[in-house]
Protein backbone atom coordinates (compact mmCIF):
# COMPACT_ATOMS: atom_id res chain seq x y z
CA UNK A 1 0.00 0.00 0.00
CA UNK A 2 1.15 3.49 -0.74
CA UNK A 3 0.18 7.18 -0.25
CA UNK A 4 -0.45 9.99 2.03
CA UNK A 5 -2.87 9.00 5.51
CA UNK A 6 -4.40 11.81 7.95
CA UNK A 7 -5.43 10.97 11.35
CA UNK A 8 -8.17 11.43 13.50
CA UNK A 9 -8.03 11.30 17.03
CA UNK A 10 -11.30 11.24 18.67
CA UNK A 11 -11.54 11.49 22.78
CA UNK A 12 -15.00 11.08 23.84
CA UNK A 13 -16.75 10.18 27.15
CA UNK A 14 -16.31 6.21 27.19
CA UNK A 15 -13.88 5.18 24.72
CA UNK A 16 -11.16 7.12 22.65
CA UNK A 17 -10.44 6.18 19.03
CA UNK A 18 -7.85 6.57 16.49
CA UNK A 19 -8.49 6.23 12.72
CA UNK A 20 -6.52 7.28 9.13
CA UNK A 21 -8.41 8.58 6.25
CA UNK A 22 -6.23 8.03 2.96
CA UNK A 23 -5.68 11.28 1.26
CA UNK A 24 -6.82 11.14 -2.74
CA UNK A 25 -9.18 12.50 -4.99
CA UNK A 26 -12.14 11.54 -2.89
CA UNK A 27 -10.40 12.18 0.32
CA UNK A 28 -9.67 15.72 0.52
CA UNK A 29 -10.64 16.46 4.36
CA UNK A 30 -8.97 19.18 6.73
CA UNK A 31 -10.69 17.81 9.17
CA UNK A 32 -11.51 14.36 10.30
CA UNK A 33 -14.56 12.69 12.10
CA UNK A 34 -13.45 9.08 13.25
CA UNK A 35 -17.24 8.60 14.87
CA UNK A 36 -18.30 6.26 11.77
CA UNK A 37 -15.69 3.41 10.09
CA UNK A 38 -18.39 2.46 7.26
CA UNK A 39 -16.34 4.71 4.75
CA UNK A 40 -14.28 2.08 2.30
CA UNK A 41 -11.33 4.54 2.48
CA UNK A 42 -10.97 4.85 6.25
CA UNK A 43 -10.06 2.41 8.93
CA UNK A 44 -10.06 2.07 12.66
CA UNK A 45 -6.26 1.40 14.25
CA UNK A 46 -7.21 1.02 17.76
CA UNK A 47 -10.05 1.84 20.50
CA UNK A 48 -9.00 2.36 24.33
CA UNK A 49 -10.71 3.15 27.11
CA UNK A 50 -10.63 7.49 27.78
CA UNK A 51 -9.74 7.05 31.43
CA UNK A 52 -6.55 5.49 30.58
CA UNK A 53 -5.18 9.13 30.86
CA UNK A 54 -5.41 8.31 34.29
CA UNK A 55 -3.47 6.12 36.51
CA UNK A 56 -7.06 5.12 37.79
CA UNK A 57 -8.12 4.92 34.41
CA UNK A 58 -7.86 0.81 33.76
CA UNK A 59 -8.55 -0.48 37.31
CA UNK A 60 -11.75 1.97 37.20
CA UNK A 61 -12.96 0.18 33.52
CA UNK A 62 -12.07 -3.49 35.37
CA UNK A 63 -14.45 -2.67 37.84
CA UNK A 64 -17.04 -1.35 35.82
CA UNK A 65 -16.88 -4.73 33.71
CA UNK A 66 -17.07 -6.40 37.08
CA UNK A 67 -20.55 -4.90 37.69
CA UNK A 68 -18.98 -2.55 40.59
CA UNK A 69 -20.23 1.00 39.28
CA UNK A 70 -17.41 3.56 39.24
CA UNK A 71 -18.43 7.33 38.48
CA UNK A 72 -14.83 8.03 37.19
CA UNK A 73 -15.73 5.89 34.15
CA UNK A 74 -17.61 9.08 33.19
CA UNK A 75 -17.03 12.54 32.39
CA UNK A 76 -13.49 12.60 30.55
CA UNK A 77 -11.26 15.09 32.26
CA UNK A 78 -8.10 15.08 32.05
CA UNK A 79 -6.83 17.63 35.48
CA UNK A 80 -4.10 19.06 33.46
CA UNK A 81 -3.42 21.95 36.00
CA UNK A 82 -1.96 19.19 38.11
CA UNK A 83 1.58 18.87 36.68
CA UNK A 84 1.91 14.86 37.47
CA UNK A 85 -1.39 14.31 35.67
CA UNK A 86 -0.61 16.43 32.64
CA UNK A 87 3.25 14.50 32.36
CA UNK A 88 0.95 11.17 32.57
CA UNK A 89 -1.73 12.40 29.53
CA UNK A 90 1.51 13.71 27.82
CA UNK A 91 3.35 10.45 28.12
CA UNK A 92 0.52 8.52 27.36
CA UNK A 93 -0.76 10.18 24.31
CA UNK A 94 2.53 10.47 22.34
CA UNK A 95 2.64 6.54 22.69
CA UNK A 96 -0.65 6.41 21.03
CA UNK A 97 0.13 8.44 18.46
CA UNK A 98 4.25 7.30 17.72
CA UNK A 99 1.99 3.70 18.18
CA UNK A 100 -0.61 4.97 15.27
CA UNK A 101 2.23 6.34 13.40
CA UNK A 102 4.07 3.05 13.36
CA UNK A 103 0.98 1.13 12.48
CA UNK A 104 0.17 3.20 9.24
CA UNK A 105 4.46 3.10 8.39
CA UNK A 106 4.93 -0.73 8.31
CA UNK A 107 1.30 -0.79 6.27
CA UNK A 108 3.35 1.53 3.59
CA UNK A 109 1.19 5.04 4.36
CA UNK A 110 2.70 8.24 5.10
CA UNK A 111 1.38 10.30 7.44
CA UNK A 112 0.61 13.90 6.63
CA UNK A 113 1.20 15.63 9.94
CA UNK A 114 -0.79 18.60 8.78
CA UNK A 115 -4.00 16.54 8.32
CA UNK A 116 -3.46 15.10 11.94
CA UNK A 117 -7.05 16.39 13.99
CA UNK A 118 -8.37 15.70 16.95
CA UNK A 119 -11.72 16.11 18.16
CA UNK A 120 -12.66 16.52 22.24
CA UNK A 121 -15.96 15.74 23.85
CA UNK A 122 -17.85 18.95 23.39
CA UNK A 123 -18.66 18.26 26.97
CA UNK A 124 -15.58 20.21 27.46
CA UNK A 125 -14.79 23.78 28.82
CA UNK A 126 -12.99 26.19 26.37
CA UNK A 127 -10.31 26.49 29.26
CA UNK A 128 -10.14 22.44 28.82
CA UNK A 129 -9.99 22.78 25.33
CA UNK A 130 -6.73 25.43 25.84
CA UNK A 131 -4.93 22.92 27.78
CA UNK A 132 -5.43 20.30 25.79
CA UNK A 133 -4.21 21.47 22.53
CA UNK A 134 -1.04 22.63 24.34
CA UNK A 135 -0.43 19.45 25.73
CA UNK A 136 -0.75 18.39 21.57
CA UNK A 137 1.55 20.73 19.92
CA UNK A 138 4.15 19.81 22.28
CA UNK A 139 3.58 16.17 21.23
CA UNK A 140 3.56 16.65 17.27
CA UNK A 141 5.69 19.66 17.26
CA UNK A 142 3.31 22.47 16.18
CA UNK A 143 -0.14 22.75 14.65
CA UNK A 144 -3.01 25.75 14.88
CA UNK A 145 -7.02 24.80 15.51
CA UNK A 146 -5.85 20.74 15.36
CA UNK A 147 -8.51 20.45 18.14
CA UNK A 148 -12.20 20.53 16.67
CA UNK A 149 -15.88 19.82 17.76
CA UNK A 150 -18.00 17.33 16.70
CA UNK A 151 -20.32 16.82 14.90
CA UNK A 152 -19.16 19.43 12.51
CA UNK A 153 -15.83 17.59 12.26
CA UNK A 154 -18.38 14.31 11.13
CA UNK A 155 -19.80 16.23 8.42
CA UNK A 156 -16.85 17.06 6.33
CA UNK A 157 -15.57 13.57 7.20
CA UNK A 158 -18.79 12.30 5.56
CA UNK A 159 -18.07 15.04 2.58
CA UNK A 160 -15.11 13.00 1.96
CA UNK A 161 -16.90 10.41 0.35
CA UNK A 162 -18.45 13.45 -1.99
CA UNK A 163 -22.18 11.94 -0.96
CA UNK A 164 -23.91 15.27 -1.81
CA UNK A 165 -24.83 16.06 -5.37
CA UNK A 166 -25.07 20.19 -4.85
CA UNK A 167 -24.39 23.27 -3.63
CA UNK A 168 -27.16 24.58 -1.15
CA UNK A 169 -27.92 21.27 0.02
CA UNK A 170 -28.49 21.15 3.61
CA UNK A 171 -27.22 18.15 6.01
CA UNK A 172 -28.50 17.32 9.97
CA UNK A 173 -25.74 15.72 11.98
CA UNK A 174 -26.36 13.65 14.42
CA UNK A 175 -23.38 13.12 16.89
CA UNK A 176 -24.80 10.89 19.64
CA UNK A 177 -22.21 9.40 22.47
CA UNK A 178 -21.91 8.75 25.47
CA UNK A 179 -22.25 11.89 27.42
CA UNK A 180 -24.48 14.07 25.01
CA UNK A 181 -25.82 14.18 21.62
CA UNK A 182 -25.02 17.05 19.64
CA UNK A 183 -26.46 18.18 16.64
CA UNK A 184 -25.55 20.90 13.85
CA UNK A 185 -27.09 21.68 10.64
CA UNK A 186 -24.50 22.31 7.66
CA UNK A 187 -25.15 23.95 3.95
CA UNK A 188 -23.09 22.54 0.89
CA UNK A 189 -21.07 24.91 -0.72
CA UNK A 190 -19.71 25.34 -4.51
CA UNK A 191 -15.99 26.67 -2.41
CA UNK A 192 -13.56 23.56 -2.48
CA UNK A 193 -11.75 25.35 0.27
CA UNK A 194 -15.18 25.20 2.21
CA UNK A 195 -17.02 22.97 1.15
CA UNK A 196 -19.51 23.18 4.29
CA UNK A 197 -20.88 26.05 6.33
CA UNK A 198 -22.44 26.14 9.45
CA UNK A 199 -25.98 27.52 9.66
CA UNK A 200 -25.70 30.08 12.04
CA UNK A 201 -27.79 29.17 15.35
CA UNK A 202 -27.90 25.45 14.37
CA UNK A 203 -25.54 23.67 16.79
CA UNK A 204 -27.49 21.90 19.76
CA UNK A 205 -26.95 19.69 22.55
CA UNK A 206 -28.67 17.30 24.68
CA UNK A 207 -26.94 16.10 28.03
CA UNK A 208 -28.89 13.02 28.42
CA UNK A 209 -27.05 11.05 26.25
CA UNK A 210 -25.32 7.14 26.59
CA UNK A 211 -24.85 7.42 30.17
CA UNK A 212 -28.07 8.79 30.91
CA UNK A 213 -29.90 5.83 29.44
CA UNK A 214 -27.67 3.11 31.03
CA UNK A 215 -28.32 4.35 33.86
CA UNK A 216 -32.21 5.02 33.66
CA UNK A 217 -32.23 1.05 32.20
CA UNK A 218 -29.92 0.25 35.63
CA UNK A 219 -32.56 1.44 37.74
CA UNK A 220 -35.60 0.31 35.54
CA UNK A 221 -34.77 -3.48 35.43
CA UNK A 222 -33.06 -3.33 38.85
CA UNK A 223 -30.02 -4.20 37.46
CA UNK A 224 -26.50 -4.76 39.10
CA UNK A 225 -24.33 -2.54 37.26
CA UNK A 226 -24.16 0.04 34.36
CA UNK A 227 -22.26 -2.40 32.12
CA UNK A 228 -24.91 -5.07 32.49
CA UNK A 229 -27.14 -2.23 31.80
CA UNK A 230 -25.03 -1.11 28.71
CA UNK A 231 -24.86 -5.06 27.36
CA UNK A 232 -28.94 -5.06 27.52
CA UNK A 233 -29.19 -1.14 26.45
CA UNK A 234 -27.86 -2.78 22.71
CA UNK A 235 -29.48 -6.13 22.70
CA UNK A 236 -32.78 -3.99 23.12
CA UNK A 237 -31.74 -2.22 20.54
CA UNK A 238 -30.85 -4.80 18.20
CA UNK A 239 -34.05 -7.02 18.61
CA UNK A 240 -36.18 -3.94 18.59
CA UNK A 241 -35.13 -2.75 15.12
CA UNK A 242 -35.77 -6.16 14.02
CA UNK A 243 -39.70 -5.73 15.00
CA UNK A 244 -40.28 -8.22 18.07
CA UNK A 245 -41.97 -7.00 21.00
CA UNK A 246 -40.94 -8.94 24.03
CA UNK A 247 -37.01 -9.95 25.15
CA UNK A 248 -36.71 -12.71 26.90
CA UNK A 249 -33.55 -12.62 29.02
CA UNK A 250 -33.90 -16.45 30.94
CA UNK A 251 -30.45 -15.70 32.97
CA UNK A 252 -31.97 -13.06 34.68
CA UNK A 253 -35.77 -14.16 34.47
CA UNK A 254 -37.26 -11.46 33.39
CA UNK A 255 -38.85 -9.91 30.02
CA UNK A 256 -38.51 -6.42 28.56
CA UNK A 257 -41.24 -5.25 26.70
CA UNK A 258 -40.74 -2.98 24.33
CA UNK A 259 -44.17 -0.61 24.80
CA UNK A 260 -43.39 -0.67 28.77
CA UNK A 261 -39.51 0.40 27.35
CA UNK A 262 -40.47 3.20 25.40
CA UNK A 263 -43.57 4.48 27.82
CA UNK A 264 -42.12 3.62 30.82
CA UNK A 265 -38.40 3.60 31.10
CA UNK A 266 -37.68 5.71 27.90
CA UNK A 267 -40.60 8.55 27.61
CA UNK A 268 -38.81 11.43 29.28
CA UNK A 269 -35.77 10.53 27.06
CA UNK A 270 -37.98 9.88 23.81
CA UNK A 271 -39.55 13.48 24.45
CA UNK A 272 -36.23 15.42 24.90
CA UNK A 273 -35.14 13.85 21.64
CA UNK A 274 -38.21 14.94 19.89
CA UNK A 275 -37.76 18.48 21.39
CA UNK A 276 -33.96 18.48 19.71
CA UNK A 277 -35.13 17.71 16.26
CA UNK A 278 -38.33 19.73 16.08
CA UNK A 279 -35.97 22.75 16.17
CA UNK A 280 -34.77 21.57 12.97
CA UNK A 281 -37.97 20.83 10.34
CA UNK A 282 -38.01 24.71 9.47
CA UNK A 283 -34.51 23.76 7.90
CA UNK A 284 -36.21 20.80 6.19
CA UNK A 285 -32.40 19.37 5.70
CA UNK A 286 -31.82 16.83 2.64
CA UNK A 287 -29.62 14.80 4.65
CA UNK A 288 -29.74 13.09 8.46
CA UNK A 289 -25.86 11.79 8.98
CA UNK A 290 -25.80 10.08 12.22
CA UNK A 291 -22.29 9.33 14.36
CA UNK A 292 -21.50 7.98 17.63
CA UNK A 293 -21.87 4.57 19.10
CA UNK A 294 -25.17 5.80 20.55
CA UNK A 295 -26.42 6.06 16.76
CA UNK A 296 -26.44 2.57 17.11
CA UNK A 297 -29.18 2.81 19.32
CA UNK A 298 -32.78 2.15 17.69
CA UNK A 299 -34.58 4.84 19.01
CA UNK A 300 -31.78 7.58 18.15
CA UNK A 301 -32.53 6.63 14.54
CA UNK A 302 -36.28 6.25 14.96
Amino acid sequence: MEGKVALGFDFGTYTTKVSFLRIGKQAKPKILSISDYSDKQSGLIYSFVSKDFSKIGYDAWKEYKEGKDNEVIYGFKMELDNQESYEIAKRFLKAVFDGAVKILEKEGYKVDIENIRFSAPNSWTLDENARFLKLLQEIIGGGKDIVVREPYASAVYYLSDEIFEKAGEKALIIDAGAGTIDTLLVEITDNKDEPIKEVEGSYKTLEKAGKYIDKKIKEFYNLQSLYEAESLKFLISYKFSKGEKKISIKEKNYYVERKEFEEECMKEWIEEYKRLLKQYEKYKPDYILFAGGLSAFYLVRN
